[in-house]
């Protein structure tokens, strides 16, 4: 474009000079006339001028142009300008011809003479055939090189500049290729004779009189000779038909169209980034490929914005042309012209990017802001077909009109800039379609232009990425195996482009900009193209490689950020808590069991030692999490590093698999973080109100499911309790001989109820105590404020001293060591004995039973609840209705125990709370380890015939110091009445039947279909007696717990109606806990 208009400048050059010389000739003749006015007759003058007009007429058709005739020919060129015009009416000189002329022409066409085209440059179609345009043959530079029409090629050679003379209402019209007019050769006027161009001259046989059409097409007349027009020889419209002159005929051979070929202000400083291309008159809607299709020939149209890749652009610069190419980020083809059209209406497509012309499109920013697209192929602009701005109207390509058909606004298609939107630090990149798949290099080779793949999870170093901001909104990404960069492989990247590992070596197609999509979990854009790191077709298969594609909203682009590496700070003080979730409900270890590998689950706050925790910083930014109850250590089981791996007690090893980053989030709330794999404590599927749910590992979220608060409280409540020796359940700390005195001495004795066996706890903090005797007020004391192992314990007033302060901390199985302030040494029972009147003193830690104690309530009333079978052991089922006895017997106690819990002073113990195997002996030994006052056992009966109906209870056939027999046969008939109201009968043999607890009894049930005999009361004989062989000698039965077996009702009988839902089994629980209560006096 830049060498058309030096060419059009030359030729505008040539015009001024030729325009300079005729105005000096002008002027002469006027001189001239005003003398030969005042000097000669009118006749002499007459007589001159018809011999100059008929001299220089015949001059003029013998096409003789000679330096010293140049007034003369001027007098007869411009014959109809207004000058001349002005003569004439004059009577200067008389030229009848020549108003005849006038007379006919304006009769003819009112608009000859007149400026109908502005000056400018323009295409000059012929009206035979829109698509052939009037050319110089072979695009020459010669003068002589002939005119004729060609299809339009977008050429220099097919674009002329209109220059209007306003002297004689004329155009010359001159090639914008080779600066030369268009010219009747040789001056000829006669019909055929040939069209030329040549050296401008100013003569008549290059000047043209414009008449335009009443359809807005011109002809064009040549001021040589009136009627003798610029015509297509023949009519015809095959290329390379040859331009003439020939008399007017009217025909569309000697109508032509002419389209404006407009300066247009081409940009080069768009910035090669990714777009919205959008209606300039109507900013909603854009330029979007049909269907969002991936295919080459894919329609281009107008859609409203969404959003969509099929509505982003990638604008690339072509600096050796000052073109762009477009390409649609969905699929990584370009705009194109389809079939190279060079006509209006030419259709527009996307296409494989071949590098043509038509792929080029010229950028012109319009006087108000917005922008049109001119194709390099044909010079058309990129238009909307009609300007019709609706969802689906076609886009084309048309001659540029500066229409809003063909206005376009570039509005940024990622608008976001880089940012520093996570922290440096190791990471694990798995991907959102499938989080149990990681980035990974191909084999973990360390090799330049190792492929990035996706693969299992393996917390291997393979798929362990640095992360790094570099500034500017952009990070690197560095393997951790191999020291190399993520890099784009190419260095034009594009859709499709593989994502590779190379040494860093600050590239651009090394940098990205990491944007977060939802907590934890981002986009990965180029800083090539605001591409995104992508899995192919979302395909999260092991070994698929990873690539560049345009955004699509889809999980195949989004990665979770696991951060591996983690480091940690203190930010809670060591101590107890309780750790709460935002629902309320607690950490618990499973039916509170003692056991390594139990589990880490959610419960309701039972206030219970399995709900407690102690939290010890370990100078490394990391803590340990200890079970009070257990005393083991929360674990990441089995050391797994992959999303849900379990949450488990386990033996205190000191590894990072129970070292834990307790991280603050404001509020009051905390993230826990392993420190062995980076990855969240979290409640498998969100908060729940549902009791027993399962504590895992996560990626971080940001969900109330990882968010927890550490709740302060004391190992033990303030109250009064026994302290047990574990050494011997039955034996207990005792004052000598109940005495009030200073320095009486703590011993051990037979647990008997007694006030000098009571001991309040006043906390001094939640693990530091005064522990001071009921019935004297006298606290427990290292004599004599030894420091030495083996010094004797007593009870003296209270002093405020350290050497009656006592840390209480937990050692596992329900057993705590009490151990002095002044000294660290432990309560211990001399020489490891547990007999009456057996010595306490402190001494060396030693792990031993010697120095564990159970801490038990006092004068408070403690009901064991046994939840019948469990694990392997089902008990009975009802098949038809999915009714099986663990879990219904499991449910009523729980129900119980929430209950009778809010009663003040009454202790509920479940001896099963979760579904495992527990044998019937450990079963009773919770209760009699824990001084209970009642031990129930729940059931559900079922027995061949499935026709029996109504509740059974057993209770033992014995008597004995703490009526047994009597009392238990109360509660039992409370029970009944109480089950009775909820529609549960007595059974017809009477329901109540007593046990023998010297014999061995014997029942038959259903094992998993098979009908097994069992010691089925063992649990209550055991209870009662604290027999721990096999059906010996009673241990004490006077101490024993009374203890009761309630058959509930029938599994396979009509009784099976009142167990089917939750609200039935409530109501079957909160029969048994009136009777208890009704039996106690609650």
């Amino acid at each position: 474009m830049v060498e058309l208009f030096k060419l059009r400048n030359k030729g505008r050059e040539k015009i001024v000079m030729e325009k300079i010389r005729r105005l000096i000739i002008i002027l002469i003749l006027l001189i001239i006339a005003v003398i030969s006015t005042f000097s000669y007759a009118e006749e002499e003058t007459n007589t001159i001028t018809n011999s100059i007009d008929k001299n220089f007429i015949e001059n003029q058709n013998n096409n003789i142009y000679e330096d010293n005739e140049e007034i003369k020919n001027e007098i007869l060129n411009n014959k109809n300008n207004i000058i001349y015009e002005n003569i004439l009416s004059n009577n200067i000189i008389k030229d009848e011809s020549n108003l005849e002329l006038e007379k006919i022409n304006s009769e003819k066409a009112p608009n000859i003479g007149t400026k109908t085209i502005e000056d400018g440059i323009y295409e000059i179609h012929s009206c035979i055939d829109d698509n052939k345009l009037l050319d110089v043959k072979e695009q020459s530079f010669n003068s002589g090189a002939n005119i004729y029409i060609y299809q339009r090629s977008n050429v220099p050679n097919q674009k002329f500049e209109f220059i209007y003379n306003k002297e004689d209402g004329t155009y010359t019209i001159i090639s914008v290729n080779s600066g030369k007019a268009i010219d009747i050769q040789n001056g000829g006027t006669s019909n055929g004779t040939n069209v030329w161009q040549y050296d401008l001259n100013g003569t008549d046989a290059q000047k043209w009189i414009a008449i335009q059409n009443s359809d807005g097409t011109y002809s064009f007349m040549s001021k040589l000779k009136e009627n003798l027009y610029l015509d297509i020889c023949g009519g015809c419209f095959n290329n390379c038909t040859n331009v003439q002159v020939y008399e007017g005929n009217g025909s569309n051979a000697q109508k032509f169209r002419l389209v404006l070929q407009y300066e247009l202000n081409k940009e080069n400083n768009i910035k090669d980034d990714t777009y919205n291309i959008l209606a300039f008159e109507s900013q909603n809607i854009g330029i979007d490929i049909t269907s969002c299709s991936p295919d080459a020939t894919a329609n281009v149209q107008l859609w409203t914005i969404d959003n969509n890749p099929a509505q982003k652009f990638k604008l690339t610069y072509n600096k050796e042309d000052n073109t762009y190419t477009i390409m649609a980020v969905n699929s990584g083809k370009v705009l194109d012209v389809s079939n190279a059209g060079m006509t209006n209406y030419a259709n527009v497509w996307q296409y494989d990017l071949n590098g043509t012309d038509a792929q080029k499109w010229y950028i012109v920013k319009n006087n108000d802001d917005s922008y049109s697209f001119i194709s390099k192929l044909n010079g058309l602009a990129l238009d909307i077909s009609g300007a019709s701005f609706k969802n689906g109207t076609n886009v084309q390509v048309y001659e540029y009109n500066n229409s809003s058909a063909q206005k376009f606004i570039l509005k940024n298609a990622y608008p976001m800039k880089g940012e520093r939107s996570i922290e440096d630090g190791v990471y694990e990149l798995s991907a959102k379609g499938n989080i149990l798949q990681s980035l990974d290099i191909v084999n973990g080779s360390t090799e330049e232009n190792a492929e990035i793949q996706l693969w299992t999870s393996n917390f291997t170093n393979a798929q362990k990425f640095i992360v790094k901001y570099v500034g500017n909104g952009y990070y690197k990404i560095i393997s951790k195996i191999s020291g190399k960069a993520l890099t784009v492989e190419s260095s034009n990247p594009s859709v499709g482009s593989k994502i590779i590992q190379k040494t860093d070596e600050n590239l651009d197609t090394q940098k990205w900009i990491i944007k977060e999509t939802d907590v934890n979990t981002y986009y990965i854009y180029s800083k090539c193209g605001n591409l995104c790191i992508d899995v192919p077709s979302g395909n999260t298969s092991s070994g698929n490689k990873l690539q560049l594609w345009g955004e699509n909203g889809t999980n195949s682009q989004r990665f979770i950020f696991v951060k591996r590496e983690i480091t940690g700070k203190k930010t809670i003080n060591d101590g107890i808590y309780k750790i709460n979730l935002k629902n309320n409900k607690v950490f618990d270890i499973d039916g509170g069991k003692f056991n390594a590998c139990a589990n880490l689950q959610t419960w309701a706050n039972a206030n219970v030692q399995q709900q407690k925790f102690r939290v010890k910083y370990n100078n490394d930014g990391t803590y340990t999490i200890t079970a009070i109850h257990s005393a083991k250590a929360l674990d990441v089981q089995n050391g797994g590093t992959a999303l849900y791996t379990n949450i488990w007690q386990y033996d205190v090893n000191g590894t990072d698999n129970q070292k834990w980053v307790i991280e603050d989030i404001g509020n009051g709330y905390y993230n826990i973080i392993s420190k062995a794999n980076g990855l969240y404590i979290d409640i498998s599927g969100g908060l729940s109100n549902n009791d027993c749910t399962n504590i895992q590992l996560y990626y971080n979220n940001g969900t109330d499911a990882q968010q927890f608060k550490f709740m302060p409280i004391n190992i033990i409540d303030e109250d009064s309790y026994q302290i047990q020796s574990t050494i011997n359940p039955r034996k207990v700390l005792d004052v000598s001989n109940g005495s009030q005195e200073n320095y009486a001495n703590i011993q051990l004795w037979d647990y008997s109820r007694v006030p000098q066996q009571s001991f309040k706890f006043q906390a001094l903090s939640n693990e530091e105590y005064i522990i001071i005797a009921d019935h004297s007020n006298k606290a427990l004391n290292v004599q004599n404020d030894g420091n030495e192992p083996g010094t004797n314990v007593c009870q003296c007033e209270k002093n405020g001293k350290e050497n009656q302060e006592w840390i209480i901390q937990e050692a596992g199985n329900d057993t705590y060591y009490i151990i002095s302030s002044a000294n660290g040494l432990c309560l211990d029972a001399e020489s490891g004995q547990a007999n009456n009147g057996t010595n306490i003193q402190v001494y060396t830690k030693n792990y031993t039973s010697a120095q564990k104690f159970r801490i038990t309530h006092n004068n408070k009333l403690v009901i064991v609840l046994n939840a019948g079978h469990g694990g392997y052991e089902t008990g009975c089922a009802n098949n038809w209705k999915g009714l099986v006895e663990k879990n219904i017997t499991l449910q009523i106690a729980r129900y119980i125990r929430d209950d009778l819990s809010g009663i003040p002073d009454v202790t509920v113990i479940l001896a099963r709370d979760g579904d495992y195997q527990m044998n019937l002996e450990d079963r009773a030994m919770i209760a009699r380890n824990n001084n209970a006052n009642l031990y129930v056992s729940l059931h559900i009966n079922d027995e061949a015939s499935h026709s029996a109906s109504g509740s059974q209870m057993y209770v033992p056939f014995y008597e004995g110091q703490r009526h047994y027999n009597s009392e238990m046969t109360k509660l039992a008939e409370l029970i009944q009445e109480e089950l009775s109201y909820v529609g549960i009968g007595r059974n017809i043999s009477g329901g109540i039947t007593k046990r023998n607890i010297d014999q061995i009894p014997k029942y038959q049930y259903l094992l998993n279909g098979q009908v097994v005999q069992a010691d089925y009361y063992a649990d209550i004989r055991h209870a009662m007696k604290g027999d721990t062989l096999d059906y010996g000698p009673d241990l004490n039965t006077e101490t024993g717990v009374p203890a009761i077996l309630v058959e509930h009702c029938f599994m396979n009988s009509s009784d099976s109606n009142l167990l089917d839902s939750d609200e039935d089994l409530r109501r079957v629980a909160q029969a048994d806990a009136n009777a208890i209560k009704r039996y106690f006096g609650l």
